[in-house]
């Protein structure tokens, strides 16, 4: 967790503030914070659960905001599945296991974000 004082020891308190201002109309307060930290600290990527239209997610994807490449958890599945030798059920598995764990109320389906990573590459 970094508090204020962190920001202020880091001496990013001020950058972390203007990314706040520049972007406090296209996020929630949580994503805000979160997506200003990251920039603050020049984090160049940003993993999201939160996938949705007009989600974080897809605001960075859409480069409405530079400098943070947004990834979501399944898009760190697929590119450990092409690069490893894990057989699909493994990551299927792996993909059940974290939406069961932070999506039980709605959870993704595999086949459909699998169906899109591959549309995509193509």
């Amino acid at each position: 967790m970094i508090r204020n004082k962190d920001l202020i020891d880091m001496g990013m308190k001020g950058l972390f503030e203007k990314y706040k201002r520049d972007d406090e109309y296209l996020f929630d307060n949580g994503e805000l914070y979160a997506v200003s930290l990251a920039k603050a600290m020049g984090l160049a990527a940003f993993i999201f659960d939160d996938t949705k239209e007009y989600s974080p997610h897809e605001t960075l994807v859409k480069e409405l905001i530079e400098d943070v490449i947004p990834f979501a958890f399944y898009e760190l599945l697929f590119l450990k599945y092409l690069n490893s030798n894990i057989p699909l059920q493994q990551m299927q598995n792996e993909f059940e296991e974290v939406t069961m764990i932070s999506m039980d109320r709605h959870p993704m389906n595999f086949k459909k974000r699998m169906l899109m990573k591959e549309i995509s590459l193509k």
